[in-house]
């Protein structure tokens, strides 16, 4: 692929600018002067994870709200996957004064609501249960369930919440919402909160030579997974350091005798940061981008890369799902 040329860019960013604007939906949902216990941040070494982070802290800002609470999966419990269920704990006193202040359950957006992740989606289904009727908000999401059952299962379960809204990124995921009953709009990926925003996202343009091929080596990617050994994916980012600090993260995390006024997650958004910029580095050195991975593609969006997705080998096509709805419009993203 060749550099963009100025049209090029301008098309694009025009793009990028109305997909950030659309954010004010969630804004009016969470309502003016409410607190929030934000649920479900990331903490793990996942770039694309960690962007969604980053820019619904950055829209948390941009708006003002409060936030009272940060809570990573491991603050509030255990998931077993022998009974397929999530035990409640820990930092759930903190959380129950929360939500008796007032605070509005926000929980974190992704790619994880479904059973391909069911750690996460039965963290948010444990909860749904213990505060029916508390006004709760799941910022935007892919929903992909391989099992019927558990999706109407998990459909009943939101339905009868009676305060829940639910924002999904793609047409398809739609089906739940009609399926559920419960309120909720199609929205972007919450990394779009980072659009020309230099506090949160401090990266120039840069035009890079060569084209970076990225392919996703996790539970998402498809059956020819040994074909990616020459690519390159999210872990590449991380060095022995960082898996260090990220032991050491953990342990003060479980140990911490007081997370109210001493909360684990200012530590590792320190790391997240740093995990954040060797990734936002490594693409930087290009030109171009070839990737099957959703938050690739974004990532290299927000950089203005041209890129070049396939997901045949994505057992959800969720970057064709994306595209189709979001980014088609861009002259720099180009499916196969």
């Amino acid at each position: 692929m060749l550099a963009p040329i100025h049209s090029e860019l301008e098309a694009h960013a025009a793009v990028m600018r109305d997909l950030k604007s659309k954010f004010s939906q969630i804004n009016e949902c969470i309502g003016t002067g409410a607190k929030v216990a934000y649920i479900d941040y990331p903490a793990h070494f996942n770039t694309g994870d960690l962007l969604i982070n980053i820019g619904t802290e950055a829209f948390f800002s941009r708006n003002g709200i409060n936030v009272v609470s940060r809570y990573a999966i491991g603050d509030l419990g255990k998931y077993y996957y022998e009974s397929d269920k999530f035990i409640l704990g820990r930092r759930l006193p903190q959380l129950d004064a929360d939500i008796a202040g007032g605070a509005v359950l926000v929980f974190h957006g992704g790619g994880s609501f479904g059973d391909v992740w069911p750690h996460h989606q039965k963290l948010r289904e444990a909860l749904l249960e213990r505060y029916s009727g508390v006004k709760a908000i799941v910022f935007p999401q892919s929903i992909q369930f391989g099992d019927r059952r558990k999706y109407d299962e998990a459909a009943k379960l939101c339905g009868r919440h009676g305060n829940l809204t639910i924002f999904v990124r793609d047409q398809e995921s739609l089906e739940f919402l009609a399926a559920s009953g419960v309120p909720g709009e199609i929205l972007p990926d919450m990394a779009h909160e980072l659009w020309e925003n230099a506090a949160f996202f401090p990266f120039p343009y840069t035009i890079g030579t060569g084209e970076l091929q990225q392919t996703r080596i996790d539970l998402e990617g498809g059956s020819s997974q040994a074909g990616a050994k020459g690519g390159f994916d999210w872990d590449d980012t991380q060095s022995s350091r960082d898996r260090v600090l990220y032991k050491v993260f953990c342990a003060w995390r479980r140990l911490n005798p007081v997370p109210r006024s001493a909360p684990s997650y200012k530590a590792w958004y320190v790391l997240r940061d740093r995990v954040i910029g060797n990734g936002v580095e490594h693409f930087q050195k290009f030109e171009s981008v070839r990737t099957d991975r959703l938050h690739g593609m974004i990532l290299s969006s927000l950089l203005s890369k041209p890129i070049y997705f396939d997901d045949r080998n994505n057992k959800y096509r969720k970057l064709h799902r994306y595209h189709s709805k979001w980014l088609s419009g861009s002259p720099l993203v180009t499916s196969a």
